[in-house]
């Protein structure tokens, strides 16, 4: 199967839809056949937002950046639950198309979606980059995106990112430190970790 962040041409047949509920909120998703978890709402993403609405308060008037957003459910949580200004991205533009399509099914307002190579097609900062980020495109490129998001934040803004134990989660977190000066473990759950980083 080819890797979700690969661009390529896809059939009709390939397109689908699916509903799934988080937060309260049910929701219908459409995604592609090889799209990141492409028939439900996955269990780090889950646990990321799960942590995020209960940790931070988000006002209306703040920045949010999905960063990698696949079909966009970060996001599209982030701008229904807080009503905040959100940018989704990712390398993928069919991923990209879906998320603006979500969006708008999903009746988001202050969302937007665009294609960039991590953090390089994205114009100013944001007070919180939230991330399930491309563990499979290896440490060099994974590692590039992450040193690019410190730039993107606002003073005493805040990453969130999650992933899991046995993917690489402990020198994640030591690299983070040493971009940041802090990188804490919020949460763990069933193999996935929630790590923050704060812009002092």
């Amino acid at each position: 199967m080819r890797h979700y962040f690969i661009d390529r041409e896809r059939a009709d047949d390939e397109f689908f839809s699916f509903h799934d509920s988080i937060q309260g909120m049910e929701l219908v998703i459409h995604s592609a056949s090889d799209i990141f978890s492409k028939s439900m709402i996955d269990a780090g993403t889950r646990t990321l937002i799960d942590t995020v609405v209960e940790n931070e308060k988000i006002a209306p008037s703040m920045r949010v950046l999905d960063l990698a957003c696949g079909y966009g459910i970060i996001g599209i949580c982030m701008s229904k639950i807080f009503g905040c200004e959100t940018m989704m991205c990712d390398i993928n533009s069919t991923a990209v198309d879906l998320a603006k399509i979500n969006a708008s099914e999903n009746d988001c307002s202050k969302i937007s979606a665009v294609v960039s190579d991590g953090l390089d097609n994205i114009d100013g900062t944001f007070d919180y980059i939230i991330s399930n980020p491309p563990i499979k495109v290896g440490k060099e490129v994974l590692y590039k995106i992450l040193d690019a998001t410190i730039s993107h934040l606002n003073p005493s803004g805040k990453l969130y990112l999650v992933i899991r134990k046995d993917h690489g989660m402990q020198s994640v977190r030591e690299h983070l430190a040493s971009i940041f000066g802090n990188c804490s473990i919020v949460r763990r759950n069933k193999g996935y970790y929630i790590l923050s980083c704060t812009k002092e």
